[in-house]
């Protein structure tokens, strides 16, 4: 948490500045083609999970053994250690290397969930994608000369039934940073599309590692070159070196033009971005102000936004008061704008944020991954019906609330329970329950120790 990377203190891997790309395709997609070109321009470092086992294997290394006994038993080898030999390879490499190409890799959703928390977020995902006929097509061409004994049309559409299986999970999980690449067609068709997203990842990651140029907040730019249609926004400042607004770099003409960030339809957040979300009494504020304290991170309240809005004064302030007033909900797509310019306005020096209370229902949390940036993590602070009742009765005593009477607070704690069950299951792998039963110093310790231990 020490650092603007996504990382809490302690953090096992060192940070991975280079791109990162994983590879997916079925059985005669052509990916591994496409993997030779790849590193033939690009000079990226090239690993496949599978080749990574198997090196282990014949090193004869203890561990090796080890695995060859798993694979003799037909067991599955564990996420861990696949994971284990990416991280050493990719270490191994890191100082010399351009870019990560992982080739096959993640073959299930859990596995790419596992790597961007262990080892760093994956910039992009190329799918080459073909149909089951053309595949079967493809493989039975390669059984006439492979002499493998899986290279049957039986085995085949197995072998592609797992792979469709597992990879519509990985697909839907990384929607955002997947690149659907129709494989059909010739090799330099394909590749052809593949530069498209490649060149600008390439020009980002050399410009920001040049000399003369240094990444800081609050100027962003848009990247274009005369074979780059897609569009990239990063963080840069140009130095007093250059003074005219082309840069000439690997052969080609890149322009910058400046981009108010408040007008992206989605902000570059690259900071943790952190939900605390709890029942009523769960004591999130609390815990909230002690995280920004401890960890240096930006503590903003949806609840207090608005309610600072309503007492300035603004022409917005009093639409929403009178929304409010009216008892109804201030519409998501409001909040949305209220919370991306609230935490664009505090990027400049933020090393991450606390989002408190927010999202209450699905919906919101989906908008928010859409138009902000997706949480890294989702701290949920878990109390029983019984306690949230207690501790609201308690506050109760003393409060002016109106809201703050025995019907109300059961509504309140049903409806919330209902919502959240939701947010719950649509984050669930983010998702890090805390017992918020105990008293407040209990609370915080196991919440340090999980953000001093684990990636955000």
């Amino acid at each position: 948490m020490a650092t603007k990377t996504c990382r809490c203190t302690q953090a096992p891997t060192p940070e991975i500045k280079v791109p990162i790309i994983w590879i997916l395709g079925g059985p005669g997609s052509g990916k591994g083609t496409q993997c030779e070109k790849i590193v033939a321009k690009y000079g990226f470092t090239h690993l496949s999970s599978g080749d990574l086992l198997r090196n282990e294997v014949s090193s004869g290394s203890p561990r090796g053994k080890e695995l060859s006994a798993i694979m003799e038993r037909g067991e599955l080898v564990p996420l861990e250690v696949v994971l284990d030999l990416l991280k050493e390879a990719m270490l191994k490499n890191l100082s010399t290397s351009k870019g990560f190409l992982i080739d096959g890799y993640p073959r299930e959703k859990e596995q790419g969930i596992l790597f961007e928390q262990k080892i760093a977020p994956v910039k992009v995902v190329l799918f080459f994608d073909a149909s089951e006929k053309t595949l079967v097509e493809r493989l039975l061409g390669r059984a006439k000369t492979s002499g493998r004994v899986d290279d049957n049309e039986e085995t085949i559409k197995k072998r592609l039934h797992t792979f469709n299986t597992h990879n519509d999970q990985v697909v839907q999980q990384y929607t955002e940073k997947l690149k659907r690449i129709n494989a059909e067609r010739t090799t330099d068709e394909i590749f052809a599309e593949v530069q498209t997203y490649l060149d600008p990842l390439v020009i980002v990651a050399q410009l920001i590692a040049a000399p003369s140029i240094q990444r800081i907040p609050n100027i962003q730019f848009r990247v274009f070159s005369d074979v780059i249609d897609h569009e990239i926004v990063f963080l840069l400042h140009l130095s007093r070196h250059f003074d005219t607004n082309l840069f000439t770099f690997s052969n080609k003409s890149v322009r910058f033009t400046m981009v108010d960030p408040h007008k992206l339809e989605k902000p570059n957040i690259d900071v943790p971005v952190i939900w605390v979300i709890g029942g009523p009494g769960s004591g999130k504020g609390t815990q909230c102000e002690q995280i920004a304290i401890k960890y240096g991170l930006e503590h903003i309240s949806v609840g207090k936004l608005l309610r600072d809005e309503v007492e300035n004064g603004s022409c917005k302030g009093a639409k929403l008061k009178h929304i409010m007033d009216r008892g109804e909900l201030v519409p998501n797509e409001v909040v949305i704008d209220m919370l991306k310019t609230e935490m664009l306005n505090r990027l400049c020096n933020a090393k991450g944020f606390l989002i408190d209370g927010y999202p209450r229902q699905k919906e919101q949390g989906i908008l928010f991954q859409e138009k902000i940036a997706a949480p890294t993590t989702v701290l949920y602070l878990e109390l029983s019906n019984n306690t949230m009742l207690e501790r609201l009765r308690k506050r109760a005593l003393s409060s002016t609330r109106s809201d703050d009477n025995e019907e109300t607070m059961q509504r309140r704690i049903t409806t919330f329970n209902q919502e959240n069950n939701q947010i719950l299951a649509q984050f669930a792998y983010k998702v890090k329950k805390i017992d918020a039963e105990r008293h407040i110093e209990a609370i915080f310790k196991e919440i340090s120790d999980f953000l001093d231990t684990e990636p955000c």
